[in-house]
């Protein structure tokens, strides 16, 4: 009997520990079944043995789910982009634990080879990764060949050399020039490894950085306010561009990540529905990242939240994609605070940073930390609110039905405060190892605004759409200082980057660019936000100086269709409804790239004058 018991205990060490890390990634964290363990200082009566037994199977049972869709199923492949040569069927968006990239599947292509044009007298070496399935672990071999006039062996290593992960490798050029292949070969048993195309390392880089805070407002910022949350962004973009009139193209996350990724209003993208209906971005236009990787740039992409993950599309373009939700979702609420993200991907974005050298950059880093609900971090020292009884989560989920007390608005502005003094205290580890990169150019933004003094609705109250932007450059001579133009910042940072570093973009874009080829602020008059949720449609037209027109009408869940015909102004803000600022609101209507129809009737009623003030 004793030995018996004794092999059950060891059978549940071994599944614990397994299961711990199919789950975690590493043994050491504890698991819901794991409530039994003799670890607990107070043992569970045999009443809530019984009681605990269906949830602790269901549990085990998600263990293993969870453990083939997150673990065993990594062979899961997004469609890649696409090769200067044909990549075939072993080629893919391939993820290892959260990142995805463009690689080769070598079970499915043993051997095989890519072309590469080392022509270039300014070529230095080649970067490569190599990844490897953690249910992998046989003796097999992986060989790599540079093949021209002459063939040379580049690496060699066996599969149990290799760690679950996307490894990365340098291979110096020593006076190699002109056409060559990179080639694979592997031996021993067919095994699941993955394989990047080979990325070159030049004389010369640029750098480009955007990086998005999710929520912030404009006024928590001290170049805009003189706020004290965020030393490390005022004193980086002190010297640079700031906009004080920036607006978000919508007043939430899904569609104005679209917007930023398209530089097309909401109304054109389509992605607009949380839940039911949802679809992802058209693939016939091309991406930001697409852009940026189609004109000589790796391309990195993190973000933390489902909104704006691969789901949508927003893996196009990216060489690297890595997602790690923040926030995690639970039924009968807003969702709970997953883990503290920001720390992690600011991590692994200055190791690419400084480890790509001669390498063209592009990264979008999207910061969801500063969004409800804040992630709680142990370490901070908790000195504000010792008497209030509430839980974050209850606090949280109150706006969403009625406004808060003053206790409960002092608590949660507090949280989100901290979030971002901690997030601005995490860039200053970036802002050091961008000084040893050349030619830097770094946006800071906000995807949309929040109200903290009101009950949370769906609005284009400047609140909810007012967004910081500035950029600071080394590359660049822009015009500094802070500027009025008018700016939507979501469709506004494609345009901008595609002017700057003179790419030919043949797409429409809603956007137009913030600076001209010079560097010098281009004038506008005008932002457009639009607010589509479930049957309710909004458009906001913002001007300066506070002059603002709104429009409202119904629409089709189901089938996206605007009620144009029933389009009326629901509110408007001037000092003076003057001709001058009506013909100003026609100009940019008509200049827009809303729905014609649409644009008809907004400018219908403002020629009607009809409910203006």
């Amino acid at each position: 009997m004793k030995k018996f018991k004794k092999i059950l205990r060891s059978l549940k060490r071994s599944f614990v520990t397994v299961s711990r890390f199919l789950r975690f990634g590493d043994s050491h964290k504890v698991v819901f079944f794991e409530t039994l363990s003799s670890e607990n200082k107070t043992l569970p009566s045999r009443r809530d043995v019984l009681r605990w037994i269906s949830p602790i199977l269901k549990e085990m049972g998600r263990t293993f789910v969870r453990a083939y869709r997150v673990g065993l199923g990594e062979a899961h492949t997004l469609h890649p982009d696409p090769l200067s040569t044909a990549g075939g069927e072993s080629y893919g968006k391939c993820r290892i634990g959260f990142t995805y990239k463009n690689a080769f599947s070598l079970s499915h292509a043993p051997q095989g080879s890519v072309s590469l044009n080392l022509s270039d007298e300014a070529a230095e070496g080649i970067y490569f990764w190599v990844g490897k399935k953690f249910i992998e672990t046989g003796d097999g071999l992986l060989d790599l060949f540079l093949e021209g006039k002459d063939s040379t062996k580049i690496f060699s290593k066996k599969l149990n050399a290799l760690h679950h992960a996307w490894d990365l490798f340098y291979f110096p050029l020593a006076q190699k020039s002109g056409e060559y292949k990179f080639t694979w070969s592997t031996q021993g048993e067919k095994k699941d490894l993955l394989l990047t195309p080979p990325l070159i390392k030049r004389k010369q880089e640029r750098t480009v950085l955007l990086l998005i805070a999710d929520a912030v407002r404009p006024q928590d910022i001290g170049l805009y306010s003189g706020a004290v949350h965020t030393p490390m962004l005022d004193a980086y973009f002190s010297s640079g561009v700031l906009f004080q009139n920036s607006f978000a193209q919508s007043n939430w996350t899904l569609p104005a990540f679209a917007s930023i990724a398209t530089s097309h209003y909401a109304s054109e993208h389509g992605v607009v529905d949380p839940d039911r209906y949802s679809r992802p971005m058209d693939r016939h236009v091309p991406t930001l990242g697409e852009v940026m990787r189609a004109h000589g740039f790796y391309t990195y992409g993190s973000v933390s939240h489902f909104r704006s993950n691969q789901a949508y599309g927003h893996h196009r373009g990216f060489e690297h994609f890595d997602y790690a939700s923040t926030m995690q979702e639970k039924p009968g609420t807003t969702g709970v605070a997953g883990q503290n993200n920001m720390h992690r991907q600011l991590r692994e974005l200055c190791a690419y940073v400084d480890n790509l050298r001669g390498v063209n950059f592009f990264g979008m880093i999207h910061f969801f930390d500063t969004h409800f609900p804040y992630f709680y971090n142990p370490y901070q020292l908790n000195q504000h609110d010792l008497l209030f009884q509430n839980s974050l989560e209850y606090s949280v989920r109150k706006p969403f039905t009625q406004q808060f007390t003053e206790e409960e608005y002092r608590y949660m502005l507090h949280q989100y405060y901290t979030r971002l003094a901690e997030l601005d205290a995490a860039l200053a580890q970036l802002f050091y190892v961008l000084r040893n990169r050349e030619n830097v150019t770094v946006l800071f933004m906000s995807d949309h605004g929040y109200c903290f003094e009101k009950s949370l609705g769906h609005d284009l109250s400047s609140d909810e759409i007012a967004t910081p932007l500035f950029i600071s450059s080394t590359e660049f001579k822009l015009e500094g200082g802070k500027h009025q133009r008018v700016t939507q910042s979501s469709v506004d940072i494609l345009p901008t980057l595609t002017t700057l570093f003179g790419i030919h973009d043949v797409t429409a874009r809603a956007g137009t660019s913030l600076f001209d080829r010079s560097g010098k602020v281009l004038q506008k008059e005008v932002a457009v936000s639009e607010l589509i949720y479930h049957e309710l449609y909004q458009v906001r037209l913002i001007g300066k100086k506070g002059a603002t027109l709104l429009f409202e009408t119904k629409r089709s869940r189901k089938s996206g269709t605007i009620e144009v015909d029933q389009l009326f102004i629901k509110d408007n803000r001037f000092d003076s409804p003057s001709e001058t600022s009506l013909e100003m609101f026609l100009a940019s209507v008509e200049s827009s790239k809303l729905f014609p129809s649409l644009k008809k009737k907004m400018c219908e009623l403002i020629r009607s004058g009809e409910n203006l003030q």
